[in-house]
C-alpha cells in the first residue's frame, strides 16, 4: 500500500523533512543531500532572491578565478589542493571553458578569413597514378579532398587537436610526477595542476585570436609578447608556487618537462593532422 504525498497549498510552510531525501533538517542545507531548504510553494519574492543569489554567486566565480589564474600563477592549483574549493570555478569546468573559448575563436577567425579572401583556385593539380603504392595514393586523394574545401579541412582539424590537447593534459601532469618523484602529491594533484595551466594558455590564446579579430595591432603586438614571454615564466612561477623548491631546483625541472612536454605536444598535433587527412 502507498501512501501518496500530500498536496502543498499555497502558504505553506516549509517541511521539516528534506523535500528530496526526506532526511530530518538541521539547518537551511540537507545534511544528506546538500538541497537547501526551499519553500515548496516559493513567493515572487523568494524567486527573484533566489535568482539574484544564483547570478552573483557564479559571477563572483567568475572573477575571482579568472583573477587568480591570470595574475597569481599557480594559486588557484595551490587553492585547490589546500581543499579552498568553494569560491573557484572547478579545474575541469575551467579548463573546458577556455578551450571550448579557443576553438569557437579560431573557427570564426577560420571562417571570416576564408569570407574575406578572394581566393583564386590553384593551378597545382594532384595527379593520382596507378604505379604510386597505395600510401602515395590514397596521401594525395586526401591532399586533393583537402584543397577542395580548406574550410572544412580546417574545422576537421580543430576538432581533432581539440581531442589531441585534452589528451595532452594527462601526459603532461605525468611528466611532472615523474621530475617531482619525491613529492608526496598524488598523480591526481598534478592533473589538476594540468589543467589550471593548460586553461591559461587557452585564455592568452583565445584573448590573442579575439584581438586579432578586432584588427587592434598595438593590443595583439602586446599579447603576442605576453604569448611568447609571460607563458613561460608563468608556467615556472606556477611550479614554484604550488610544488616549492628553489629557484635553480624549479629551472631545471622547468626545461626536463618543456624537453618532455613539446615533443609530446609535436607528435600530438601530427597524429591530428594525419586523422584529417585520412577522414578525408
Amino acid at each position: 500500500m502507498t501512501t501518496e504525498r500530500p498536496q502543498i497549498l499555497a502558504g505553506a510552510t516549509a517541511p521539516e523533512q528534506c523535500s528530496n531525501c526526506a532526511s530530518t533538517l538541521h539547518g537551511h542545507y540537507c545534511a544528506h543531500c546538500g538541497q537547501p531548504d526551499h519553500p515548496l510553494d516559493p513567493t515572487l519574492g523568494h524567486l527573484l532572491h533566489e535568482a539574484t543569489h544564483e547570478f552573483l554567486h557564479l559571477d563572483g566565480k567568475i572573477l575571482a578565478t579568472l583573477k587568480a589564474l591570470v595574475f597569481f600563477p599557480g594559486r588557484l592549483s595551490a587553492e585547490f589542493l589546500a581543499g579552498k574549493r568553494a569560491r573557484f570555478i572547478g579545474p575541469i569546468r575551467l579548463y573546458l571553458t577556455m578551450s571550448v573559448l579557443f576553438f569557437l575563436l579560431m573557427g570564426y577567425s577560420t571562417d571570416k578569413s576564408f569570407k574575406s579572401d578572394s581566393k583564386v583556385q590553384a593551378d597545382t593539380e594532384i595527379h593520382i597514378s596507378d604505379k604510386d603504392s597505395h600510401f602515395s595514393q590514397w596521401l594525395n586523394r586526401s591532399i586533393a579532398h583537402a584543397l577542395e574545401d580548406p574550410r572544412a579541412f580546417g574545422h576537421e582539424m580543430m576538432a581533432n587537436t581539440s581531442h589531441v590537447m585534452f589528451a595532452i593534459v594527462p601526459l603532461f601532469a605525468l611528466a611532472l610526477r615523474m621530475i617531482y618523484s619525491g613529492r608526496s602529491l598524488r598523480y591526481p594533484s598534478y592533473v589538476y595542476f594540468s589543467l589550471h595551466v593548460h586553461a591559461f594558455f587557452f585564455l592568452v590564446l583565445a584573448v590573442k585570436l579575439l584581438i586579432g579579430l578586432l584588427k587592434i595591432d598595438w593590443l595583439e603586438n602586446i599579447v603576442g609578447f605576453i604569448q611568447l614571454f609571460w607563458m613561460p615564466i608563468y608556467l615556472f612561477m606556477a611550479m614554484r608556487r604550488v610544488f616549492g623548491g628553489t629557484r635553480r631546483r624549479t629551472l631545471l625541472r622547468f626545461a626536463v618537462l618543456n624537453m618532455i612536454y613539446f615533443p609530446c605536444l609535436g607528435i600530438g598535433l601530427f597524429v591530428a593532422l594525419c586523422l584529417t587527412i585520412a577522414r578525408g
